[in-house]
């Protein structure tokens, strides 16, 4: 269970979230008109927005605490992101990427041999960010996310800047994640036919 209800003002835009998440191994979709916050969501529940006023809590858990002046930092709260730019670390080979997050995991649920398998990085193991395609870089930072074990998988139109055939190769994989690995996913994306394949429950932002 997630639970928010907080508000940030971005830009002279205040923006107000109340929502009540039920996540055991589903995949939320959101949508929304460009503008309208979905990122923005994102960003507050995995802690980078620490101008967000309000209350969250994540299995009992509070994340955030406004009233109590306590806002518990992004890296300590068991979160994966995947970012549309994928933030790969340069300087690390596709492995490097993918060790940095099992040293990040508090618990290891998944090993490593099991995720390069479920998202064929085999032959792209010894390579750098620079050396991929878009889907490559996708794939690469989605297993990133999920080898960090986290409570719950945040999502950011990681299908954003695909063509056509890396799209339907990539929503291949993302099938994947909902029945292979037991993970709660909170996924935005503003294209209806993707939120379809992917989502047990859609929510559309105003």
């Amino acid at each position: 269970m997630l639970q928010i209800d907080c508000s940030i003002k971005l830009n002279q835009k205040i923006f107000k979230y109340k929502h009540h998440f039920e996540l055991k191994n589903r995949c939320i979709g959101i949508s929304g008109d460009s503008g309208c916050g979905k990122t923005t969501l994102l960003r507050i529940i995995a802690g980078l927005e620490t101008n967000a006023q309000g209350n969250i809590k994540l299995n009992n858990e509070a994340l955030q605490l406004s009233d109590e002046n306590f806002i518990k930092p992004a890296f300590k709260r068991d979160i994966g992101f995947v970012f549309q730019d994928t933030r790969l670390f340069p300087h690390l080979t596709v492995l490097g990427n993918l060790k940095y997050a099992l040293k990040r995991a508090t618990t290891v649920k998944f090993s490593l041999e099991k995720v390069v398998e479920a998202f064929s990085l085999t032959p792209l193991l010894q390579r750098k960010p620079l050396m991929l395609s878009g889907g490559e870089k996708h794939r690469v930072a989605i297993a990133r996310a999920i080898l960090s074990s986290p409570q719950l998988l945040l999502m950011d139109e990681p299908l954003s800047g695909l063509d056509s055939a890396q799209k339907v190769e990539l929503l291949k994989y993302l099938k994947y994640i909902k029945t292979q690995f037991d993970l709660s996913i909170i996924y935005v994306s503003h294209i209806e036919d993707e939120l379809k394949t992917l989502s047990d429950e859609i929510i559309y932002l105003n």
